[in-house]
């Protein structure tokens, strides 16, 4: 998460010091457009059982469920997430 409003005009990282945060090369309007974003209902969230700082969640897309993995287990404990919606895309290639 961004603090807009950081102690100097921000952007920067909520939770950390460190200044601002890097932005990103920017991308065409034509690779945005086929980006497919989606708000999902957790369903299920608990730790992964190999990593200290991932949680992994069950979500509701609207017409599947998935699995996703997400490095907020510093912020958030499982039981706050379920029920709470969450924005996202869908259709990506995996990042590693």
């Amino acid at each position: 998460m961004i603090d807009a409003d950081g102690p100097h005009g921000g952007p920067y990282p909520i939770g950390k010091n460190e200044g601002p945060a890097t932005m990103a090369e920017p991308i065409s309007c034509d690779d945005f457009a086929r980006l497919e974003l989606r708000v999902a209902k957790v369903l299920e969230a608990r730790p992964h059982s190999n990593a200290d700082k991932l949680l992994l969640l069950q979500v509701d897309v609207g017409d599947q469920q998935r699995q996703i993995v997400a490095g907020i287990r510093e912020h958030y404990t499982p039981e706050q997430l379920v029920g709470k919606l969450i924005g996202g895309t869908v259709g990506l290639r995996p990042c590693f």
